[in-house]
């Protein structure tokens, strides 16, 4: 721990030519005479100690160093080092709960160096952990987990060993806690959101969605606002069941909402109509969220990523893909072909574990989310070679997949996930980039409707290019329709 840096304050001519103790440099510390200035030097005991050095123009040094805890005075020198500095008492300092402290750890926040067999040792328990008590791999690396660990490791240095089943909660007082603290963070969250909401400053974002299996149905409500510091903050406040015996109705839809927004200690005394017109709600383009009834009676947004699912649900519908033409042709069917085939190729590669002869793993599409469908093309394309390599063109279940057409499809989706993944944003403001997002998507689409005239293969069918051709004009049409934006949008644009 020696440190025998010096600087050109403490050279033996500053060094005042008279003997000093340690109690008398004490008293000129207490009485202003003299006082401490920062110590250069590498050793972490400088964050401790400092210069002694007489209170006047040339800030002579004394010869002594002193302790910012306790004032007591040390002789230093160049030569002398800092070992004796260490052994001081307030290194070892009390913490609040009693537990004792080294220097090191009270002057420096770097962590020793955990040896290799250490961490094997970790890397075991880990997957002990997991498998054990069949938990999923990434629990490992949740802030949640790691917050839970770091004060496990608090306590054995504080206690030592202990027994983890003396200090770890049963299951059930877990249970009790997690709705108190969540009562309790929810009261003082809503504490600090009430001045932004009186202040016109909060958007509120709601939507409904029912559980695939029982289908139940649940309402959630996020809030976002910008606060003091200009940060952009985000909450989901609410996601409850809905009652069975209440219709989803725009009104009920309203008096829910405003049920819990009154339902906290600081806004039991407000009225829930006042405080909702003062609150800029999004929802999605249902009758029951548009409603004059409901939640349309405020300051209401249209959802952009939704309104683009909407867009591309409209596009590829199937009524729209299997209609025929005055020759009864159905010019669009090689697109139902490729979805359907392109669907069962993944569903079968999965449940029969083929899966894991590709580097990479293939995406399921999910019927309410358009995006998926992108990404299951995309996952196909993206190992079209290897899937041949390993199946050869002639395989069945590779049959309905124009590998051509597929190109075309997801170079023309591509755009529309890059628009509603922006604009889906949590973390950033997104409604000035909506004016502009639509402008690219228009252009996008028109590039699309400007293609060549219909042209058809050997067989009758239109080609590829012909194809994306039909789908940019619908496109157009629809999103014409749905993409409907207001001058908050325009006017944020230019903010």
């Amino acid at each position: 721990m020696e440190d025998k840096s010096g600087s050109n304050s403490e050279c033996e001519a500053d060094i005042i030519p008279q003997v000093q103790t340690k109690i008398t440099v004490k008293k000129k510390i207490l009485s202003g005479e003299c006082i401490l200035i920062d110590k250069k030097g590498t050793s972490a005991v400088w964050e401790l100690f400092k210069n002694v050095v007489y209170n006047n123009d040339e800030n002579v040094f004394t010869g002594f160093v002193a302790c910012i805890k306790c004032k007591l005075p040390f002789k230093y020198s160049h030569s002398s080092g800092t070992s004796t500095l260490s052994r001081h008492k307030c290194v070892i300092v009390n913490t609040k709960d009693d537990a004792q402290t080294s220097l090191d750890s009270f002057v420096s926040k770097k962590f020793k160096t955990i040896p290799d067999k250490l961490k094997s040792e970790c890397i075991e328990k880990s997957v002990k952990f997991c498998s054990v008590d069949i938990r999923p791999l990434s629990i490992i690396d949740g802030s949640g987990f790691k917050e839970l660990g770091q004060f496990l490791i608090k306590v054995g240095r504080q206690y030592g060993d202990v027994d983890i089943n003396d200090l770890m909660p049963h299951p059930t007082t877990v249970s009790k806690n997690t709705i108190k603290m969540a009562e309790n963070h929810r009261n003082t969250l809503f504490e600090n959101i009430v001045p932004f909401i009186k202040d016109n400053c909060c958007s509120m974002t709601t939507d409904m969605w029912s559980d695939k299996y029982k289908k139940r149905h649940y309402i959630t409500i996020a809030v976002h606002y910008i606060d003091i510091n200009w940060i952009l903050q985000k909450n989901v406040l609410h996601t409850g069941q809905w009652p069975i015996s209440e219709k989803k109705t725009a009104e009920n839809i309203k008096n829910s909402i405003g049920t819990f927004l009154t339902s906290f200690e600081c806004t039991k005394s407000l009225n829930a109509n006042e405080l909702m017109k003062k609150i800029t709600f999004v929802t999605d383009q249902g009758p029951n969220m548009t409603s004059s009834s409901g939640l349309g009676a405020y300051n209401r947004l249209n959802c952009c990523a939704h309104m683009l699912n909407t867009v591309l649900r409209h596009v590829f519908d199937s009524k729209f893909l299997d209609a025929e033409d005055e020759n009864n042709r159905k010019l669009l069917e090689p697109v139902t072909k490729l979805l359907s085939g392109a669907k069962s190729f993944v569903k079968f590669m999965k449940t029969s574990g083929e899966v894991n002869k590709l580097s990479k793993g293939l995406i399921q599409e999910v019927e309410t989310r358009w995006n998926t469908r992108l990404a299951m093309l995309l996952s196909i394309h993206e190992q079209w070679d290897e899937i041949l390599n390993e199946y050869g063109e002639d395989f069945w279940r590779l049959q309905n997949i124009d590998i051509e057409l597929l190109k075309q499809i997801t170079e023309f989706l591509k755009p529309f996930k890059t628009a509603s993944d922006e604009l889906e944003g949590d973390i950033y403001p997104t409604i000035h980039k909506v004016l502009l997002y639509k402008v690219v998507l228009e252009k996008h689409i028109n590039k699309y409707c400007n293609l060549e005239e219909d042209i058809y293969d050997s067989s009758g069918e239109l080609n590829s290019t012909s194809i994306v051709k039909k789908l940019g004009i619908h496109a157009r049409e629809i999103f014409n329709k749905k993409f409907i934006i207001n001058k908050t949008h325009e006017m944020a644009c230019f903010l």
